[in-house]
């Protein structure tokens, strides 16, 4: 896309049409359940993109996600990447005193994210959780939250989060 820039604008659509499932929906009714937020983070995307009138694209935008683009995995790749992860999970860290620690690992994940579907791959983070019985790796879903679990409901993450530090 960098030798073809006129094109960039391909970008931009499709990372608008993704953010369009990444938003936790209502099972029931098919509604947002951030509506508010959703429309904020939209209206912030439409402004970086130069969608917005008298305000300049953010100049850096479309090559940083086309440069995420070239990492996104593809479904066939899954497998390695999860042999990757699970190395992470295992990993010890050596101490002063030359006893290993293990890496601590806490994993927050939406119920309604239909981006890395939760319902299909949940049973890959289950087993992890049960593979690791020391309590090295916690595997927490999230009752109303998609993909965008930080924009939609930061303080629900950040209450997770620091109460899984305290008991560390």
């Amino acid at each position: 896309m960098s030798k073809l820039s006129f094109l960039n604008f391909l970008i931009s659509d499709a990372y608008m049409d993704a953010g369009e499932i990444a938003w936790a929906m209502d099972p029931v009714t098919k509604e947002y359940i951030y509506p508010n937020e959703k429309k904020r983070c939209q209206e912030q995307h439409l402004r970086l993109f130069g969608s917005v009138r008298g305000v300049p694209k953010h100049p850096f935008l479309v090559p940083a996600i086309n440069s995420i683009n070239w990492g996104i995995l593809r479904g066939d790749q899954y497998a390695g990447h999860r042999e990757t992860m699970e190395e992470v999970l295992d990993y010890c860290e050596e101490e002063e005193n030359k006893t290993k620690k293990k890496m601590k690992t806490l994993h927050l994940w939406g119920e309604l994210d239909a981006t890395v579907p939760f319902a299909t791959y949940c049973g890959t983070a289950t087993k992890w959780e049960k593979d690791h019985k020391d309590g090295s790796y916690h595997m927490e879903s999230l009752k109303r939250i998609g993909h965008e679990a930080v924009f939609e409901n930061s303080t629900l993450l950040g209450e997770r989060i620091v109460s899984w530090l305290q008991d560390q």
